[in-house]
């Protein structure tokens, strides 16, 4: 019956809940009493084992008795609590005795809510529900957690998770290690003080035969990094089983420290055999027991290696035996390795640090693989993959050796490494090379001695495909100390390089040869007293201009894109950009212009044109500086085309006009009726030019009397000339047009189609045109357009210019170095002549002076040969394009200076003093120049054998036989001529060879002949005058010579007297002048000059011609024409000699030359010093020695 009321509980739910509670309460404090209890068990255990290491007998035990504990306490106090049931009235029952509930009203209050009752009994049983209601609510609920209790409990648990928090953090290894040792009491657990030491390998493992094992120890942690006192020891023992923890059955080995690691302690066990076990004692404390198992690996049976070398050396295959042996090879090899094996393997590879090479399974347990060795070499392993085992294994162990390929070696022979030279000489080089295997190229650089000065290559040699060349290489080059690349007043070092065919090697380099160029500085002409001063003054001005030409198109071409672009780098208009090109190329063409006059003037002005100096310094004008007018005139003009339209004349050699009197142009026929021209130039270089009668030639059909095509009809389409038909003839009316500006262009309609082969003008001035475009076509007139301005054309115009530029002020300092050196050279003579030196030192000899000759030869000769087979390549066929057209004018400059190169060394070798010691040598002298003179003769492209067993007759060493300047009429009524170009062929051949066309115009009725000039003078020739040692040794009279015996054909021609010859006196005198005393045949120039005191000999040879007239005038009239029989010897100042002091005379010149200013002093003291060291004079006290000098 319910009995509830509002104000009553309903005890039965009220005291099913507070079961709960305490059921709850039991668990929970179970948990923590096994907690407890288990914790600090297991804590004293595992405490105790790290502490006292416990045995296995007592580990055991105690593991067995903390085991029981743990599941005895855990049943307990866990299990039993959950298993624990109360019923609801025994929990009433003990709620009522634990907090005081009197009459059982709890109880009851539960019986009466589960029975029925009367109307009688209820007020009774409310007063009963009443009164338990009112005692339960004064019962403390939260006492049936037991919370005092609860508290002790759960702080006991905080503090053990607090200690086995800190033992797990602190002391993992020792946690673990406990545990181990515990929980696998029987199995091999090392000490816990072992948990801090990190071994290699930690676990058993399995090897293959003959395979290495490494044992490493780290103790840092176990040791807090301080050494230990003994090193650790390895136990071990062959065959399967622990090592023991007393270390009584094994063998002990010592590990040792690894170097850089004290704390890192290893041992290898090499080629592994057998099975073992090991273990690591150390400081008191060991390690697991670790099981090596070797498992029996394949053998090798056979093996070779195969190599094959890099295909530079030129070195066949070698074999040699294979793995394990190493092997030794160079770089960039490659290596055949066979291998067989004695039994079958899954695979083999080669492993090494390139990387790992797979090989080929060639059946029979035979296995092939290629090995491509690189820039390094290194250990190898042999790795094969065995069925069965986990891992690979190592069948055979070796080294790949790589073979040292040196750099080549290069070196200067037997030269000084400073040298003092002057712009414009000769430096010969000799030196060098040789590599090990092949030189696969050598360079001469050049490097400036500035600070951050880059070398660049100025010489350059290749020795075809590898290997190259192998033997030792011996060079001996002449170098040319040009101005544009050596400066004057620098420093340079001349570095050789040689490099071979291996990838990885350097470049060998050369000692560094030290090149000071002297400054050219002072002015040839400064002295006012030297009969060249006009062609001296010309050189200097000439020098002046060029660079100034030169330095204005280098500036140009560096900054070309300055001319481009305005200050805010803005392209500029195109008008623009070509005023600004005009006014700098106007600017470089008239110093250029001027260069060429200077020269011209300056050899016209020089008493005598045959000398070196005038013969090249014309020969320059007519030359270099006309191409270089040519270039500076072209460099950067605006040009005209007809588009794509290709031009009929072509590009090269005969292109353009040649200068004379009718000017034509010859080209393939084609059929046209429109004509177009573009004149691009004159030969005068001037801004206007002249074009007049100009006619197209044409194929001569039968019946025309002219080859030119009738004009008369022709229309003009388009010109930009004014008045451009007056360029076509016209009968009695003048045909000339005048071209204001150039380019100039003209286009005229035929009116039918007519076969064109040529174009035709007159011409005979500098105003006439020389370089043409001509467009012909059949369809529609040619357009002609305007070029677009293009920076890159433009550039390498101005380039191009640069080159001849360079080549023209090269040559111009060239001379005047020449001349100081010349200058220098006689003032050292004429100093030694003062100081008494008797010069006698030996004439070199000739053997290693002709053989250097012959190396040049040779070089010289391959030289040419290149330059021949390019201009073959570009001549072949019909050039396209003005830079085909360029570079061979810039082949033919080069071919002119080989010639010149040529002329000099033929020069050099004749009019050296050589000492012959025998006949061999003359003849190999002779036949040298005989190949020499041939080569300039011929101009053929290789040079005769020097070694020809056969001696050319009668080639006798003396002037006739020297190659000398050629002849220059400049002086003579002969025109100047305006302009010129290198010689093409057929340029001079005759009308009816080359097919020339007749001149424009009507020829005269008849030429006059007048040739009164021819024999003019011939009546006033005198006699030839008979000379001693020639004509009168040769006399043919029965009674023999009309001289006496002592004569001989090197007697200068001459009156001569009975005196007898005394050296020691001071004579003073000539003979007759109609000879020069040097040679038979060579004759003199038109006066000769006084003989200084102390001098018997003739005067130098003035001319280098036999062809002036014999009329000599003397200019010595103090003296009598008198000689005493020395025509040929020199005479010295003697006598004084002999008492070791100077003559007045001399003494005081010396004095004068002493004191030179300008200069010139530096010239004399540098004399000045030699001489004191000749003397054996001090040089420290300049002083003192001038006072000793005053002495002797």
């Amino acid at each position: 019956m319910d009995i509830a009321a509002a104000d009553t509980l309903d005890f039965g739910r009220v005291v099913d809940r507070a079961k709960r509670t305490i059921r709850m309460t039991s668990v929970m404090l179970g948990f923590l009493t096994w907690f407890a209890i288990t914790a600090t068990t297991w804590l004293c255990l595992f405490a105790l084992d790290n502490l006292m290491d416990l045995p296995t007998a007592l580990r055991f035990p105690f593991a067995i008795a903390g085991l029981v504990l743990t599941v005895g306490v855990f049943l307990k106090c866990v299990v039993g609590a959950l298993r624990t049931s109360r019923s609801n009235e025994r929990v009433a029952l003990m709620l009522e005795k634990q907090f005081g509930i009197e009459e059982n009203v709890l109880i009851n209050t539960m019986q009466f809510e589960e029975m029925d009752y009367s109307d009688k009994q209820k007020d009774f049983i409310a007063a009963t529900a009443s009164a338990a209601t009112t005692e339960w609510s004064h019962v403390p609920l939260r006492e049936l957690w037991q919370p005092g209790r609860m508290a002790k409990w759960w702080v006991a648990f905080a503090v053990l998770m607090v200690v086995w928090i800190a033992y797990s953090v602190l002391a993992p290894g020792y946690l673990q290690n406990a545990f181990s040792r515990y929980a696998f009491s029987f199995s091999d657990a090392p000490p816990a003080a072992a948990a801090s030491l990190i071994m290699t390998p930690a676990e058993d493992l399995t090897i293959a035969e003959y395979e290495d094992l490494e044992v490493s120890l780290d103790v840092g942690e176990f040791a807090g990094g301080e050494r230990l006192m003994v090193y650790p020891a390895i136990v071990y023992r062959d065959g399967q089983g622990k090592v023991t923890t007393d270390a009584t059955d094994g063998a002990e080995v010592k590990m040792r420290p690894v170097v850089g690691n004290p704390n890192l302690y290893q041992y290898t066990f090499e080629t592994v055999r057998r099975s073992f076990s090991f273990r690591i004692f150390v400081d008191g404390t060991y390690t697991r027991s670790v099981q090596v198992t070797v498992t029996a690996a394949a053998k090798i049976v056979e093996s070779t290696f195969t190599i094959t070398p890099p295909a530079y050396v030129g070195q066949p295959q070698r074999q040699q035996s294979g793995p394990p042996y190493p092997v030794k090879c160079l770089s960039a090899s490659q290596l055949d390795v066979l291998v067989k094996l004695d039994k079958p393997v899954e695979s083999l590879s080669w492993q090494w640090p390139a990387g790992t090479v797979h090989f080929q399974d060639a059946g029979d347990q035979v296995w092939k693989g290629i090995v491509e060795v690189g820039d390094t070499g290194g250990n190898y392993d042999l790795i094969a993959a065995v069925k069965n085992l986990p891992e690979p294994v190592v069948l055979s162990s070796g080294s790949v050796q790589l073979k040292t390929d040196r750099k080549p070696e290069v070196n200067y022979v037997d030269m000084e490494m400073s040298h003092v030279v002057s712009p414009g000489a000769t430096l010969p080089l000799r030196f060098e090379g040789k590599d090990d295997y092949g030189m696969k190229d050598m360079q001469l650089t050049l490097r400036s001695a500035k600070v951050g000065a880059q070398a660049k290559a100025i010489r350059d040699w290749t020795f075809g495909a590898a290997p190259g060349e192998q033997e030792r290489i011996g060079k001996l080059v002449d170098l040319r100390i040009d101005a544009s690349v050596f400066e004057p007043g620098n420093n340079y070092f001349l570095e050789v390089h040689g490099n071979d065919f291996c990838p990885t090697t350097d470049s060998g380099v050369s000692q560094a040869l030290l090149v000071t160029v002297k400054n050219l500085d002072a002015n040839l002409a400064a002295g006012g007293d030297s009969e060249l001063k006009d062609l001296y003054a010309a050189l200097e001005r000439a020098i002046v201009l060029q660079k100034q030409a030169l330095e204005g198109t280098q500036s140009l071409s560096v900054n070309i894109g300055d001319v481009w672009l305005d200050a805010n780098r803005v392209k500029r208009d195109d008008k623009d950009i070509q005023s600004a090109l005009d006014a700098y190329r106007q600017k470089i063409l008239d110093l250029q212009v001027e260069v060429r006059e200077t020269l011209i003037k300056g050899v016209q002005l020089a008493p005598d044109h045959g000398t070196h100096m005038a013969t090249r310094m014309q020969s320059i004008a007519e030359m270099e500086a006309v191409e270089a007018n040519h270039r500076a005139f072209a460099a950067g003009r605006a040009q005209l085309n007809a588009g794509e339209l290709r031009r009929a004349n072509g590009f090269g050699p005969g292109s353009f006009f040649e200068p004379g009197k009718t000017q034509s142009v010859r080209f393939k026929s084609r059929p046209a009726r429109y004509f177009g021209l573009v004149i691009h130039s004159a030969h005068g270089w001037g801004p206007e030019a002249y074009l007049e009668q100009l006619a197209l030639v044409g194929e001569g059909a039968e019946g025309q009397t002219s080859p030119y095509l009738d004009s008369s009809s022709w229309k003009l389409v388009a010109s930009n000339v004014k008045d451009a038909q007056r360029a076509l003839p016209v009968e009695d009316e003048p045909s000339k047009a005048k071209l204001e500006s150039l380019p100039a262009s003209f286009v005229f309609d035929m009116g039918e189609e007519q076969a064109v082969t040529g174009i035709a003008c007159l011409g005979g001035s500098p105003q006439s045109p020389r370089g043409i475009a001509v467009y012909l076509t059949t369809g529609q007139a040619p357009e002609i357009v305007a070029v677009a301005l293009d920076q890159e054309r433009i550039k390498g115009e101005f380039e191009f210019l640069k080159s001849v530029q360079e080549m023209i002020y090269n040559q111009l300092l060239a001379l005047k170095g020449g001349e100081f050196e010349k200058l220098e050279k006689s003032k050292d003579l004429e100093l030694a002549k003062l100081l008494g030196e008797k010069g006698e030192e030996a004439a070199p000899s000739p053997t290693l002076a002709l053989a250097e000759t012959d190396e040049k030869l040779k070089e010289w000769g391959e030289e040419a040969e290149e330059l021949d087979e390019l201009r073959k390549v570009l001549t072949s066929k019909a050039m396209e394009n003005q830079d085909e057209e360029n570079e061979l004018r810039d082949l033919d400059l080069r071919k002119a200076g080989l010639k010149r190169e040529l002329e000099d060394m033929a020069e050099d070798l004749a009019r050296q003093e050589w000492d012959f010691a025998d006949k061999t040598e003359i003849e190999l002298f002779e036949a040298t120049l005989h190949n020499i003179q041939d080569k300039l003769e011929d101009e053929v492209a290789g040079l005769a054998s020097l070694d020809s067993d056969k001696v050319p007759e009668d080639m006798s060493h003396n002037l006739d036989t020297t190659p000398q300047d050629s002849k220059h009429e400049i002086d003579t009524a002969q025109q100047q001529p305006i302009s010129g170009a290198l010689l093409e062929p057929g340029q001079h051949e005759d009308s009816e060879d080359s097919d020339k066309i007749p001149d424009l115009g009507e020829l005269p009725a008849s030429l006059p002949l007048n040739i009164s000039e021819l024999t003019k003078g011939l009546d006033d020739l005198g006699e030839p005058v008979p000379e001693s040692g020639s004509e009168l040794m040769d006399h043919n009279s029965p009674s023999g010579s009309p001289v006496s015996d002592n004569l001989d054909s090197a007697s200068a021609a001459g009156q001569m007297t009975d005196q007898t010859p005394n050296p020691l006196a001071k004579a003073k005198g000539r003979g007759n002048l109609g000879r020069a005393g040097q040679a038979d045949g060579q004759m003199a120039a038109g006066k000769a000059p006084a003989i200084p005191d102390n001098e018997v000999a003739m005067p130098p040879r003035l001319s280098s011609t036999p062809a002036e007239s014999g009329a000599i005038t003397d200019e010595d009239t103090g003296v009598n024409a008198t000689a005493i029989g020395l025509g040929k010897g020199t005479g010295t100042a003697t006598g004084f000699e002999d008492v070791g002091k100077l003559p007045p005379e001399e003494l005081a010149k010396l004095k004068q030359m002493m004191g030179a200013d300008d200069h010139k002093s530096k010239e004399n003291i540098r004399g000045l010093l030699l001489a004191l060291n000749r003397h054996n004079l001090p040089t420290t006290d300049l002083k003192r020695a001038l006072e000793r000098l005053k002495q002797i």
